[in-house]
């Protein structure tokens, strides 16, 4: 659900000032995108596998997915605050009904955001995986 929310505002207030944000645009498309299908394909086959959910989360594979995942944000949420208060802030000061800027930093909180939920289900996914073992 956040990944959608992020990608909608990326696509609609990011694009047009892609040359002013740089890559920091675009990596935190890459990882919006790539953890979303993931996740929704996981979702997809646990709904329809009780015994897959249970497989997979015994596997090491849940574990690794959501530590990367959450590095993934972390790191694009950190780069995409850095761009946005450098690049946008003073042009969100100086231009009036800016409205790149909120955009931006609702994308990157909410990129902090799902951070924090990676990084707790890869916490919950290791304390599955080692007590399963």
């Amino acid at each position: 659900m956040l990944a959608s929310f992020c990608e909608t505002l990326l696509v609609q207030f990011g694009i047009p000032y892609a040359s002013n944000i740089g890559k920091a645009l675009f990596s935190f498309q890459a990882a919006t995108a790539s953890t979303y299908t993931t996740t929704v394909i996981l979702l997809i086959v646990y709904c329809f596998s009780e015994k897959s959910f249970h497989l997979m989360r015994q596997s090491l594979f849940e574990t690794l997915f959501n530590s990367i995942s959450c590095l993934m944000y972390a790191t694009a949420s950190s780069y995409m605050a850095t761009a946005a208060i450098l690049w946008l802030y003073p042009q969100f000061l100086i231009v009036p009904g800016f409205i790149a800027y909120p955009a931006m930093v609702a994308v990157y909180w909410m990129g902090y955001v799902a951070a924090l939920v990676y990084g707790v289900d890869a916490y919950c996914a290791y304390k599955y995986y080692k007590g399963r073992r």
